[in-house]
């Protein structure tokens, strides 16, 4: 474990942050978040970096509204991490490791809470939405469109693009009690597979990602 030298300059404790890998730059960046002050919970709306050493906050001429949970995921065709999802937030932002850019404020699914997923889709190029209320929705980088109008029925806590399917999955949690997975067909959203370990409840907040191989998915 790597700890900040003493008197580092490191983020303050926060829940709700939005972290990306930039594997152009090789570092970690951290956006928002709430944090907590003597007056009560606040939402922030600074920036830091991780180089795999130190922690540098990263002062922008422009920058997103404070806000938290929120996504922050890399676009590998404009080359930029991509901020979105925080709860009425509808504006799409852009950070290249100096400067954030607002990309504009499409008239696209509008978050309510924490249940927006973000991540981007490879093959199609496109940023991918799923917000609870709305279904999933794609960003072309000028408009949103509607992908999947129905949803999953149960609180979905993960969404990312499978590079070895070339499809998007999604994983929701039944009352705690089962892990459904998802994936993206012609028809909508199809069941993949149900997990119910006995006696164990299923943990929020699940990611989904594949191992160094691409054969095996992760929960």
């Amino acid at each position: 474990e790597r700890l900040p030298e003493s008197g580092a300059s490191v983020p303050s404790p926060r829940a709700g942050a939005a972290m990306g890998y930039d594997p152009v730059r090789e570092t970690v960046v951290l956006f928002g978040g709430r944090g907590r002050t003597a007056a009560g919970r606040v939402d922030l709306g600074d920036t830091w970096e991780w180089d795999g050493d130190r922690w540098t906050q990263i002062e922008s001429t422009d920058s997103p509204p404070a806000q938290s949970y929120m996504d922050l995921v890399y676009g590998p065709a404009g080359g930029r991490l991509v901020l979105y999802g925080a709860s009425g937030q509808t504006d799409v932002w852009s950070f290249d490791g100096e400067n954030w850019t607002v990309l504009g404020e499409p008239d696209g699914p509008t978050p309510t809470g924490a249940s927006s997923l973000v991540t981007f889709d490879v093959g199609r190029g496109l940023l991918v939405a799923h917000v609870r209320t709305y279904g999933t929705y794609v960003w072309d980088g000028m408009d949103w469109s509607e992908d999947i109008a129905i949803s999953p029925s149960n609180d979905c806590t993960a969404l990312t693009y499978d590079v070895a399917s070339a499809r998007l999955m999604i994983a929701c949690a039944d009352l705690f009690r089962s892990l459904e997975i998802s994936v993206s067909g012609p028809s909508g959203w199809e069941l993949s597979s149900v997990a119910n370990p006995p006696g164990v409840w299923v943990p929020y907040g699940v990611e989904l990602l594949r191992d160094a191989t691409g054969r095996t998915l992760m929960v």
